[in-house]
């Protein structure tokens, strides 16, 4: 097969993963846009770009493995897929729940460190490193007075780390079921 229909196809797959989203989402776009604003990461402040491109490379990747497979071997992919996307969201879901916050008046999101600096755990001891708002606003929802400097990097990173596996995923799920569909196999 000539490089130009493979590119063509992967094209169209571009082409028909783009209508899946955009039907998917439908006329509730501004509320889901809405929803995930509030569940995205803190840091950084361009992650929707970043995560465009990891899309973009997991669905590269989905078609350059997946283009010639047979019907069982992507409903496999599909499936251990979504169980892998259903266990990185919760996984997600926790680390925000856990290690952001707002500060109140800017609506500014922050990342809570894993380590208390020596200020704080002499002066919140056994609540550190789970320190809630009451505790935040005793140090002016300053994160460097409460939490080492290292452990909120990591923090930060890791949260965005299990932010882009979240859409990598779900975008090699979709991916693979336009390839199978586009018969592409």
């Amino acid at each position: 097969m000539p490089k130009e229909t493979q590119l063509a196809d992967f094209w169209k797959l571009l082409e028909e993963y783009k209508r899946l989203v955009w039907w998917s989402l439908g006329s509730s776009a501004v509320p889901i846009a809405a929803a995930l604003a509030s569940l995205t990461p803190a840091w950084p402040s361009g992650v929707a770009g970043v995560t465009a491109v990891a899309q973009l490379l997991a669905t590269v990747f989905a078609f350059q493995m997946l283009k010639s497979s047979r019907k069982r071997i992507v409903t496999r992919f599909m499936v251990r897929g979504a169980l892998v996307l259903c266990l990185l969201f919760s996984i997600y879901l926790l680390l925000i729940a856990l290690f952001n916050y707002t500060e109140p008046q800017s609506k500014v999101r922050y990342t809570k460190g894993f380590e208390c600096t020596q200020e704080a755990l002499l002066v919140f001891g056994s609540k550190c490193p789970f320190l809630g708002l009451d505790e935040i606003a005793k140090a002016n929802y300053e994160e460097e007075r409460m939490w080492t400097s290292p452990s909120v990097s990591i923090m930060k990173v890791f949260i965005v780390v299990m932010w882009l596996a979240c859409f990598v995923t779900l975008s090699v799920i979709l991916a693979s079921f336009i390839i199978f569909q586009t018969g592409q196999r």
